[in-house]
């Protein structure tokens, strides 16, 4: 009798520890994979959201890991008052952790320094690397100085190929001028359409052929052809 009480302690044990290990796995992944939904339905990069996330994988780590502890109890036919305060305890941790999460939530601003999102397209038979941006540089030139874009993708669309990413706006020249380099070698300027005052867009405008102007140091001219790029100014900072 004595064995046989052990061994159901045991697998009871067993049961209980791998129910917790389970729901902490996948309470993780839960937890991460609901910041990274957000950060898609509110049109955020998930680096701008990255407090969000570490307390979102913490959250659904802990919140898994109470459910599994909670069914394993249910299933082991624990006492209800055991199985309440599992459940109470559950339903603590979800809520403190949904708080934290939405605090940490980066609420957008209705004023600031816009950022604007732009795609920008290449002529047919320019080619760069798309396994990095290397070959490519772009830079928004508020007077003489120069503030780098960032380059979040380089990709092949028919026979051109679609350079994607985001800058920030600075207030300082309502009339500032963008530069495209290619391979270190060739440079083209254009005035920049946008103000630092523009209002938020949920759209891309509509391509626009690229105007190249004089630039203001010698530099060699970029390859002819046609060059378009959109905008958006998607949030304030």
């Amino acid at each position: 009798m004595t064995i046989k009480l052990a061994l159901l302690f045991l697998a009871r044990l067993i049961l209980f520890v791998a129910a917790v290990a389970a729901g902490a796995w996948l309470g993780q992944r839960a937890g991460e994979q609901l910041v990274y939904s957000i950060a898609w339905l509110t049109d955020r990069d998930i680096a701008e959201l990255k407090d969000m996330l570490i307390w979102g994988a913490i959250t659904g780590l802990f919140v898994g890991a109470l459910t599994g502890a909670w069914s394993a109890l249910l299933l082991m036919g624990a006492g209800k008052l055991v199985q309440r305060g599992a459940l109470v305890l559950l339903a603590a941790t979800a809520f403190g952790g949904g708080a934290l999460m939405t605090a940490y939530f980066d609420w957008p601003r209705s004023s600031g320094t816009p950022v604007v999102r732009y795609q920008l397209r290449l002529p047919p038979g320019i080619t760069v690397s798309d396994q990095g941006n290397a070959d490519v540089d772009l830079t928004v030139w508020d007077s003489r100085i120069g503030h780098g874009c960032y380059i979040g993708s380089i990709r092949r669309v028919g026979d051109r190929y679609e350079i994607a990413g985001e800058f920030v706006l600075h207030k300082t020249d309502p009339h500032q001028t963008m530069s495209l380099r290619l391979n270190s070698a060739t440079e083209g300027f254009w005035q920049l359409p946008i103000t630092p005052d523009a209002a938020l867009e949920k759209e891309f405008g509509p391509w626009q052929r690229i105007e190249f102007i004089a630039p203001p140091r010698q530099v060699s001219p970029l390859p002819p052809g046609n060059y378009e790029i959109r905008y958006r100014v998607r949030k304030y900072m």
